[in-house]
Parts: structure tokens; sequence; C-alpha cells
């Protein structure tokens, strides 16, 4: 499952966005130059940034599944 960020970078890509016509779309307080960033994975991004880029973009984000560490079995001693 891909990342909340890859999802909005696809959806980027697939509408034809400039970085800074999602900027405007999305309203976010940010310069474009940190938008870039998030979305190329420089710098992490917010839940709540990755939501208003997926309402610009007119998306719906499916959060990935985290893997869960494998239980412990015990051991009788």
């Amino acid at each position: 499952m891909a990342s909340l960020l890859e999802q909005v970078r696809q959806a980027q890509v697939d509408q034809g966005l400039s970085t800074q016509q999602l900027l405007d779309k999305s309203k976010l307080p940010i310069e474009r130059s940190v938008l870039h960033r998030k979305l190329n994975g420089d710098t992490p991004a917010t839940t709540a940034e990755c939501e208003a880029l997926a309402t610009a973009l007119g998306i719906t984000l499916v959060f990935p599944k985290k893997a869960r560490p494998a239980k412990k079995k015990r051991v009788a001693a």
C-alpha cells in the first residue's frame, strides 16, 4: 500500500499539476519549496497536510496498514 504522500504525489502527476498549482488549490500556508520537499519525502508531512492536498486533488486517501510485530510465544520454564 502506498503511503499517504505517495498517493498524493501520484494524483498530482495524474492530473498534471505543478507543485505551485497544487499548493494554490490546497491553500496550505507553506512555501512552494517546502511542499516540494514534502512531496519528495525529504521532509515529513502531517496527516492534516495530506488531507488538505487530497481534498484539493479530489481524491480519498487510503491509510496504509502498519505491519504488526509478531507475537512472542511464551516458553514454559
